[in-house]
């Protein structure tokens, strides 16, 4: 049986028409969110390639740079504030170490922990004989591209956030003028002081 009476749907609720302002506020969080989408994309292809280009150049130095031997030839005396935790600072020390082919190179040398004089350390040398850093390793790629990627979006986010407020605080100015111009209109109304009394 049909009803006498017609049923109420919430899209016959009358609705207050938007102001400029609003469509310029909708219209900027879906293209901020948008731009915000596509900066998550790029901070995840630039951390991609820093990633790759470290794990090349990772494979690079591991190819061309070989670990030695060689003898301190200087004590490395520990720093008051290491205590007992048995590792030094980064010092540059001479050590001596002896090629492949049976001549003995000396220089200086990048060496941790608190070594004396005669002590055997692990160092790096090129195909040209030179002490060299040691190579670049995996996690070191890894890690740079988590990083790299990590400044790039909170840049990004840190930029459209700024965005978003500069547009609200304008919005909201915009806003403010209008209303103090159509209370100028209606206050004389609402207050009776248009017909040279009060409503109240």
């Amino acid at each position: 049986m049909r009803a006498g009476r017609e049923r109420w749907h919430p899209s016959q609720q009358r609705r207050i028409p938007k102001r400029g302002t609003d469509w310029v506020e909708d219209s900027a969080a879906w293209t901020l969110a948008s731009l915000g989408l596509l900066g998550a994309v790029l901070s995840m292809i630039i951390g991609f390639h820093v990633h790759g280009s470290l794990l090349e150049r990772a494979r690079l130095e591991s190819a061309s740079r070989t670990p030695v031997r060689a003898v301190v030839l200087q004590d490395v005396a520990p720093m008051p504030e290491v205590g007992d935790a048995g590792a030094g600072p980064l010092a540059q020390v001479p050590v001596r170490w002896a090629e492949t082919d049976g001549v003995v190179r000396e220089g200086d040398a990048t060496v941790d922990g608190a070594l004396r004089s005669g002590d055997l350390t692990v160092v790096w040398v090129d195909r040209s004989h030179h002490l060299v850093p040691p190579p670049t390793r995996s996690a070191d790629a890894t890690a740079a591209g988590y990083v790299a990627s990590g400044i790039m979006l909170f840049m990004i986010i840190a930029v459209l956030t700024m965005a978003w407020f500069g547009i609200r605080h304008l919005a909201m100015a915009r806003n403010c003028v209008r209303w103090e111009r159509e209370w100028a209109v209606v206050e004389p109304r609402w207050s009776g002081r248009t017909f040279g009394g009060s409503l109240s």
